[in-house]
């Protein structure tokens, strides 16, 4: 449960940049014919992108900037 947990956290920003990998690099996301290759490459790959996404919200304060702008517009 550990393992679907922490995928879980960033499976809405794996969702999103998966097609982007594949539409800017598809010769890198298929560089083999081995399907299972290319699926935990793609896992991966998607994964350490969200984990980056994750960071950069947490050292730019995203909430808190979401949260104020929601406070002005709902007044």
């Amino acid at each position: 449960m550990r393992i679907l947990n922490f995928v879980g956290k960033y499976s809405a920003f794996m969702y999103l940049t998966h097609v982007l990998l594949i539409v800017l690099l598809p010769k890198v996301v298929y560089f083999s014919h081995v399907s299972v290759l290319v699926f935990v490459f793609f896992s991966l790959s998607s994964l350490l992108v969200a984990m980056v996404i994750d960071w950069l919200q947490k050292i730019s304060r995203y909430d808190k900037l979401r949260m104020a702008l929601l406070s002005i517009v709902n007044q």
